[in-house]
């Protein structure tokens, strides 16, 4: 590499941080999670560059070498987020555990993950009914079907618990109802999404290889973490949090390529590593290992979004429309939305809460980004399916803030009326 292209490759990577940075600040004055601001900024700055200096100037401010590199350090970002989201499934799991509320967890579960289920039926039905290539694709049907499916149905536990402790709703009903309801799904999800994967291969051997290596990467994480969680290895981690955080970055990025080579996604396999670390609220030697790998990972994935609006989305994207765009935006609202407060319901919850963990739970971030990426990456979702996807799950997101402040000014006029609707007479 010459020394003009280390110049070039150096300023795209600055540029990218920059954009990062201004897209959380963004986000922030907007009161959005950060990542929404991270990810539109990636995003736009493709094309953005593409519109003011043409094929030219975009290939001047990210050469391809510099778009490589990127995307290296972009994918290493994600998989230290993946071990991260992990192992906050695996807190949230063991706090529900701990307060189960049985019944009621399970019927908003189901009534989040249900009718989502059947959303993504339908949209994946018209898109296969429409017979447009540009968003079919060409993935084996079963394949296709079943990541659009997971698609519609997951929800960002580590958004949702970031909105929660903004809001200070952690410790309310519909914080811990809507948390312990998104854990239970998406644990249900990761597995489809593992056979959606190896069904595009085209045959059933892919889906059972899928299975199998994700059991076998499950054995595995159970016995690392007892071995972690011993008392020598805990007095290590908490003596040398950043030594134990860069050798569980490489074992992550290494079952990434090994779940890669076996025709899966690397996304499985840091997600397995995540699975083995031990699990811990707040404190504690194995929290801050990861509250560091967390750090940087909020440095590195914005690049990885930067790639993605310089390669996908300055391309063609064949017929894409609006009418798709706000049918799975409708279609995703009413599967989680609405299946959230179903179930909710069905469990006892009264209609102000009801309302509430309908609205989170249709809260998608980053964990749905990485879902589509998996799926774009396997060749199952075509470029334009991959970009719908993207605005219903920033759009999603970005939701969940209003609508949490709306529904707090309804109650709080409802209460207002309440009083003077007991002392009317009448």
């Amino acid at each position: 590499m010459t020394g003009e292209l280390v110049l070039r490759t150096c300023g795209a990577l600055v540029l990218a941080l920059l954009l990062g940075a201004g897209g959380r600040w963004v986000a922030r004055v907007a009161r959005q999670p950060e990542v929404i601001g991270e990810i539109t900024g990636g995003l736009i700055i493709g094309p953005v560059v593409l519109a003011v200096a043409g094929r030219s100037g975009l290939a001047a401010v990210f050469p391809h070498e510099a778009l490589a590199v990127l995307k290296i350090l972009g994918e290493l970002g994600l998989v230290l987020f993946l071990v991260r989201v992990a192992q906050e499934l695996r807190v949230a799991f063991a706090s529900r555990a701990e307060n189960s509320t049985g019944r009621t967890v399970g019927l908003i579960a189901g009534g989040a993950f249900v009718p989502a289920v059947a959303a993504g039926l339908a949209f994946a039905g018209y898109l296969v009914a429409q017979g447009d290539p540009a968003l079919r694709g060409t993935a084996p049907t079963p394949a296709f079907v079943l990541v659009v499916v997971i698609c519609l149905t997951t929800t960002a536990v580590p958004v949702l618990a970031r909105i929660l402790a903004d809001r200070n709703l952690l410790g309310s009903a519909e914080g811990s109802l809507s948390m312990a309801a998104a854990v239970l799904n998406d644990a249900v999800n990761w597995p489809i999404l593992a056979i959606g994967l190896g069904l595009a291969s085209g045959r059933m051997s892919g889906a059972l290889m899928a299975l199998a290596v994700l059991g076998g990467g499950l054995v595995v994480a159970a016995g690392l973490s007892r071995v972690l969680s011993t008392g020598v290895v805990s007095g290590f981690c908490l003596r040398r949090p950043w030594i134990v955080a860069v050798l569980l970055a490489v074992l992550a990025c290494a079952a990434a390529e090994v779940t890669d080579e076996f025709g899966l996604t690397t996304i499985l396999g840091a997600f397995l590593v995540g699975l083995a670390v031990p699990p811990e609220r707040t404190a504690g030697p194995w929290a801050r290992v990861v509250g560091g790998m967390a750090k940087a990972s909020s440095k590195l994935v914005p690049l990885f979004f930067v790639v993605a609006g310089v390669t996908v989305f300055t391309g063609p994207l064949g017929s894409l429309s609006w009418v798709t765009i706000v049918a799975a935006l409708v279609l995703a609202v009413a599967g989680k939305l609405g299946g959230g407060y179903l179930g909710a319901r069905l469990g006892g919850q009264p209609p102000a809460i009801a309302r509430r963990i309908g609205v989170l739970l249709n809260t998608r971030g980053l964990t749905e980004i990485i879902v589509l990426q998996a799926g774009f990456a396997a060749g199952v979702l075509p470029p334009a399916l991959y970009l719908t996807g993207l605005v219903m799950a920033l759009a999603t997101t970005a939701l969940t803030g209003p609508l949490l402040g709306l529904l707090d000014r309804v109650d709080a006029v409802r209460r207002r009326k309440a009083p003077s609707a007991r002392e009317d007479p009448a």
